[in-house]
């Protein structure tokens, strides 16, 4: 089941959702049967989710994800490892893992994984001595 399917279905009987901070409230609290309480509890985090973004996921652009390049740290848009994971998966013929798996989670999964093979290579030629470890 997805939250959004819960939500639409404590709709349709009349219970309301809301979030406070970092719960989920429901009302009438009453109406709430024992598997509808045990729903809220397994999909807590996506239910917060859903609740603070109606209108959807935003737009990929407005996420980055830190990576290591030559052992700085930078942040890289979404929206790029999206493109660079595709290119990637489609020049080397990569074939999918885990079935199910979002096509742009994967492209952004595989762009990531080429920036820690980087990282670790960089990091295997320039080892950090002691005195650059105390200093950072």
């Amino acid at each position: 089941m997805l939250a959004t399917t819960l939500i639409e279905s404590l709709f349709l009987r009349g219970i309301r959702v809301w979030t406070d901070v970092e719960n989920i409230k429901a009302a009438p609290a009453s109406d709430l049967t024992d598997e509808d309480r045990h729903l809220i509890k397994s999909y807590k985090t996506e239910l917060l989710w859903r609740i603070g973004h109606p209108a959807g996921d935003p737009d990929a652009s407005g996420y980055a994800a830190g990576v290591f390049i030559d052992g700085e740290r930078v942040r890289i848009p979404l929206d790029q490892l999206i493109a660079e994971g595709k290119e990637i998966i489609e020049r080397e013929g990569l074939k999918p893992k885990t079935p199910g798996l979002d096509p742009d989670l994967r492209a952004a999964s595989v762009a990531l994984s080429r920036f820690d093979e980087a990282h670790r290579e960089w990091a295997a030629q320039a080892p950090i001595t002691e005195q650059e470890l105390i200093a950072a």
